[in-house]
């Protein structure tokens, strides 16, 4: 795993637990699992010059009251892994997103930094509901930066709101979600060395 893809992963790490107990109140509910639901992304990322590919697939089982099963798995070229934990609901997000970080694979990393920080762009906002057209921009120590729910988009035959944050005009994250659906349908980030990570959905059924 590059150093920093671990780096940005970390980070957002902090971003998704600040941003998910805010989140209760918002249109869309990141890791609001009903315990039915099957997921599988295509991921991607180009880092340090090297370009790679695979997918990730999770799956989410209620197993009990307040017990969920989770199991994913994930294959970046010719690198493939698996696990499962239980969690409750409340951990359900924290357990998903330490292990991918522990796993140390380059798709660990991908999918941490990119479906696992959901609530990112809600936390940028800081607004209630979703809606085209809505946004902001400022200037700061020279660098501008702005943040804009730009469009409605389908992906996988989903409808979902492409949300934008921006610094000097271009793309950082890009993200489009669905309110109905607990993690993101696509997301693209740029780190800081211009190095990109995708994750975009290509099934989804609950």
């Amino acid at each position: 795993m590059n150093r920093s893809l671990t780096s940005l992963t970390l980070s957002l790490t902090v971003f998704s637990f600040i941003s998910a107990g805010a989140a209760a109140a918002q249109a869309w509910k990141p890791y609001a699992f009903q315990g039915s639901e099957h997921f599988k992304y295509a991921i991607s990322s180009t880092a340090e010059g090297k370009e790679s590919s695979g997918f990730f697939t999770l799956d989410i089982t209620k197993e009990g009251e307040d017990k969920f099963k989770v199991a994913f798995s994930s294959k970046i070229g010719e690198n493939e892994s698996s696990s499962s934990t239980t969690a409750t609901a409340d951990e359900l997000a924290g357990k998903l997103m330490m292990a991918m970080i522990m796993s140390g694979s380059e798709a660990g990393a991908i999918v941490g930094a990119t479906l696992l920080a959901p609530a990112l762009p809600m936390m940028f906002m800081g607004m209630a509901d979703l809606e085209v057209g809505s946004g902001w921009s400022r200037t700061e120590e020279g660098k501008k930066v702005s943040f804009k729910v730009e469009a409605k988009e389908t992906v996988a035959g989903h409808e979902g709101y492409r949300c934008v944050f921006r610094e000097d005009d271009k793309v950082k994250f890009l993200q489009v979600i669905a309110p109905d659906i607990p993690l993101p349908l696509r997301t693209e980030m740029a780190d800081e060395g211009e190095d990109r990570f995708l994750a975009s959905l290509i099934e989804f059924n609950r």
